[in-house]
C-alpha cells in the first residue's frame, strides 16, 4: 500500500512544485533561452502555467525577426506533451495550439524573407559546445488568428482581388499535421484552412497533402470551398526558378502550372481575386480535366465542361497569349460542344464588368448549336473544320 501511495505522491508532489510561481518564471525563462539559441532569434515567454501533468500553457509568447519587429505573437499557446527526454535532449509534442495569434511575413527592399535567419539557422551544423534539443510536433492549430504578409521590395495595389504583396487573412482557423522536412522541402497535411483576406475573398475550406520548396508548390488531394465554388483537384503545382517569379509581372510567363481537376464548381468571381484577368466574370462552370504549361502558353486535356443552361464542351485546347484575351490565339479540338445563342450571349468578356459576346443578327438567328471539328484564331476572327448544326440548318 505505502509503495503505491509512493507511485501516486512524486508526481502530485512534481505537479504542485510546477505550480509554484517562481519555478514557473524559471521554466518560462529557460524554455525561451533554449528556443532562442536554436533560432538564433529574439524569442519570449512572459509566463507558464501547467495544466494535469503534460499540458502547458505559455503566455505573451514572441519570436522577433532580424529588424526585431513582431514575426509572432500569441497571447497564449497550449502545448500537448507526449515525450520529454532529458536524456536524449528530445520532446515530442502531441499537439501545439495557438489562440489569437499574429504571423507576420514580410520580404524587404532586398528581396529577403523575414523568415531566412531562422532557416540558416536550421541548417547550420550543431555547436558541439551547446545543447540542442530536438523538437517534433504532431499537429498544429492555429484558432482565430492573423496571418500578414508584406512584400516591400515591389509592393503593388490592384485594381481587384487578392493583393499578393499585401495579404492580410483575418479570422484563420488552420489545423495541420504530420509536418516533415527533408532536404529543403517541407511537407504538411493541411486538414483545416478557413479566413477572409481583406480584399474581400472568403475561403470556407482547403485540405490538401502541401508540398514546398524554393522551386515548387505542390498539392495533393486539394478541396476548395469558396463562396460559390467546390473544386477539387487530385494534382495542384506550381513549378518555378523563384519566389518572385510569382509577381506582377512574371507569374503568367515563368510560373508552370499542372493541375488536374476532378468533378469541380467553379464561379469565376471567386476564381477572380486569384486571377484578376477574371474580373468582371460572375458565372459559374463545372469542369473536370488537365491544365498545365505556363498562362501565356496554357493546354488543357480531356476537358469536361458545363456553363450556362445549355453549354457543354469536351475536347482539348490550346491558348497562347494569355491572360490579354483580345490578343490570345486559339486552338480547340472539340470533341463535342452543345450551346444556345443565349448562352454564348451571357457570357461575359473577362476585365470588362458587365460587358457580354455580342453576336451579329445573323448569327442570333443559330438558336441551338451543336459542333464537332477544330477551331483556330482569336475569338473575334477564326476559322474552323468541322461539322456545325444550328436552327438554321448544317453549315
Amino acid at each position: 500500500m505505502i509503495i503505491v501511495l509512493g507511485i501516486f505522491a512524486i508526481p502530485a508532489m512534481a505537479f504542485i512544485i510546477l505550480q509554484n510561481s517562481m519555478v514557473q518564471t524559471y521554466l518560462a525563462n529557460r524554455i525561451a533561452t533554449t528556443i532562442s539559441e536554436n533560432l538564433e532569434a529574439d524569442f519570449s515567454i512572459e509566463s507558464m502555467d501547467m495544466i494535469l501533468f503534460n499540458r502547458v500553457v505559455l503566455k505573451e509568447v514572441m519570436l522577433k525577426d532580424q529588424y526585431l519587429d513582431t514575426l509572432l505573437y500569441a497571447p497564449s499557446m497550449i502545448a500537448t506533451l507526449k515525450t520529454f527526454s532529458p536524456s536524449t535532449n528530445r520532446i515530442e509534442l502531441s499537439r501545439l495550439k495557438f489562440k489569437d495569434a499574429t504571423i507576420r511575413l514580410s520580404t524587404d527592399t532586398t528581396r529577403t524573407i523575414n523568415l531566412k535567419f531562422i532557416t540558416q539557422a536550421l541548417k547550420k551544423p550543431p555547436d558541439s559546445t551547446k545543447v540542442r534539443w530536438k523538437v517534433s510536433i504532431h499537429n498544429i492549430d492555429f484558432e482565430q488568428s492573423r496571418f500578414k504578409y508584406e512584400n516591400h521590395f515591389k509592393p503593388r495595389e490592384p485594381d481587384s482581388g487578392v493583393n499578393f504583396t499585401d495579404m492580410d487573412f483575418a479570422g484563420m482557423d488552420l489545423r495541420v499535421s504530420d509536418l516533415r522536412v527533408d532536404s529543403g522541402t517541407v511537407q504538411i497535411l493541411i486538414e483545416h484552412l478557413d479566413f477572409r483576406d481583406k480584399s474581400g475573398c472568403v475561403m470556407h475550406n482547403l485540405s490538401a497533402l502541401m508540398s514546398i520548396n524554393r522551386e515548387f508548390m505542390k498539392f495533393k488531394d486539394l478541396h476548395i470551398i469558396l463562396n460559390d465554388s467546390d473544386i477539387r483537384a487530385d494534382q495542384l503545382d506550381f513549378m518555378f526558378n523563384s519566389w518572385k517569379d510569382f509577381g506582377n509581372k512574371g507569374f503568367s510567363s515563368k510560373v508552370k502550372l499542372n493541375f488536374k481537376f476532378l468533378p469541380s464548381r467553379i464561379n469565376m468571381a471567386d476564381a477572380a481575386y486569384w486571377a484578376s484577368f477574371l474580373h468582371g466574370i460572375d458565372k459559374t462552370v463545372n469542369l473536370t480535366g488537365a491544365l498545365h504549361g505556363r498562362l501565356n502558353s496554357f493546354k488543357g486535356e480531356n476537358i469536361l465542361l458545363e456553363y450556362g443552361n445549355h453549354t457543354l464542351f469536351s475536347g482539348n485546347f490550346d491558348l497562347n497569349g494569355l491572360p490579354d484575351i483580345q490578343e490570345t490565339f486559339m486552338y480547340f479540338d472539340i470533341q463535342d460542344l452543345t450551346t444556345t445563342v443565349a448562352d454564348i450571349e451571357s457570357f461575359q468578356k473577362p476585365g470588362e464588368p458587365g460587358e457580354t459576346v455580342d453576336l451579329s443578327e445573323q448569327l442570333s438567328q443559330l438558336g441551338d448549336i451543336t459542333y464537332h471539328g477544330k477551331f483556330a484564331g482569336f475569338y473575334n476572327d477564326f476559322v474552323s473544320y468541322g461539322i456545325l448544326n444550328t436552327d438554321v440548318g448544317q453549315l
